[in-house]
């Protein structure tokens, strides 16, 4: 009877841990410590881009997003003289299938608070796909687009909002701290197929994915040039939008082996102390 109970015990346990596993989410964060080279423009490069920048607001590794009258409409070649070229930044190759998450800091300047001080807006992109990879320079196989940032701009004021393909934006309110740093999260879970927004650990926005997603191809850091007059703002205030990753505040996924086998572990070392143990096997059962 007690071999039974702890071959049961074991199997149960294992199923359990392997259960979890599967659910564990990927860490797609780029090393904000690694340089530029694996980035590339997205849209329209903006002013200036720039990988471990140095120490900023006490932190470093931080990446920082230049936006300034440079790469305004006007003073872009014309085939870029569109609205759509007012999102400027880059993107990293992830190519990573199953559950995901994406997650870095934002330092919310307080001046920030006040749009008549200038017009912000910074986001988190991801591209998700149905394939093997994203199609490059194509939206053949995009699935979706997951965007989770913060903007200044329109009547609700001072906010951070998520975007997604059957709602559009949704705001966030009460969630900003100015003059800080801010953790955005945006993740994907493969099993119930939905994507979940949520800022400094409190979630704001679940919502289903298309059924059709296989793989998130990219991460992008973006930032948006206000001065256009499509959108009625000229001469905006140029700005730097700094995001961090910093130790502590992305922490990678355990690989499954390791995580696997410290659990076996654990639960060898458990039938081993009911072995040598003096309980007797009826108590074992409870």
């Amino acid at each position: 009877m007690k071999m039974f109970s702890l071959t049961r015990a074991f199997a149960l346990g294992t199923a359990l841990l392997i259960a979890g596993v599967a659910q564990a989410q990927t860490n797609v964060t780029p090393n904000l410590g690694a340089g530029v080279g694996s980035f590339y423009t997205d849209r329209y490069n903006p002013a200036s881009f720039a990988v471990n920048a140095g120490v900023v607001q006490g932190r470093s590794n931080v990446l920082q997003i230049g936006i300034d009258a440079t790469t305004d409409l006007a003073n872009r070649p014309g085939p870029f003289q569109s609205t759509f070229y007012n999102t400027q930044g880059r993107k990293l190759n992830v190519n990573q299938t199953g559950s995901w998450t994406f997650q870095s800091d934002l330092f919310v300047e307080s001046s920030w608070s006040t749009p008549s001080s200038g017009l912000v807006r910074t986001d988190l992109w991801a591209t998700q796909c149905n394939g093997a990879f994203c199609i490059p320079n194509s939206e053949v196989n995009v699935t979706d687009y997951p965007i989770i940032g913060f903007t200044n701009q329109g009547p609700a004021g001072a906010r951070f909002r998520g975007w997604d393909r059957t709602a559009g934006w949704t705001d966030f309110t009460g969630a900003v701290n100015f003059g800080a740093w801010n953790t955005l999260t945006m993740s994907y879970d493969d099993t119930s197929n939905q994507f979940s927004y949520s800022v400094n650990g409190t979630n704001f926005r679940s919502f289903l994915g298309n059924g059709t997603s296989t793989i998130v191809g990219n991460v992008m850091y973006q930032a948006y040039n206000w001065n256009d007059p499509a959108v009625s703002q000229l001469g905006n205030a140029a700005y730097t939008a700094n995001w961090s990753n910093t130790p502590g505040t992305v922490v990678p996924e355990p690989s499954t082996y390791a995580l696997l086998s410290a659990g076996l572990l654990g639960i060898f070392a458990v039938a081993r102390r009911r072995k040598h143990s003096s309980v007797s096997p009826s108590s074992l059962l409870a």
